[in-house]
């Protein structure tokens, strides 16, 4: 089942009791929050979201990945979208 938030994102539900269904995304949640939120102590709701955009840009585009063959998440997507490209040339 999907559905369609006000905020303009797009989501999908899991199936209950499945938590291998969610895994990464809970595998992330747990990061940032262990990294970066529970750690901090805020003064503004600006300066969380400051704090949070930042390990955001670290996560995605400094920090290598072992599931993703030791890339950044940035290279890995660049990767795939060459891949998807040049499979769309030759079809």
């Amino acid at each position: 089942m999907s559905y369609d938030p006000p905020c303009g994102f797009r989501g999908q539900v899991s199936t209950a009791y499945h938590p291998e269904g969610n895994s990464y995304i809970e595998r992330f949640h747990r990061s940032l929050k262990e990294e970066e939120v529970w750690p901090a102590e805020y003064r503004s709701l600006e300066e969380a979201r400051t704090a949070i955009a930042r390990w955001l840009e670290e996560y995605n585009h400094d920090r290598p990945h072992r599931a993703v063959q030791n890339r950044t998440p940035h290279e890995a997507f660049l990767a795939f979208a060459a891949v998807l490209k040049n499979q769309a040339l030759t079809v």
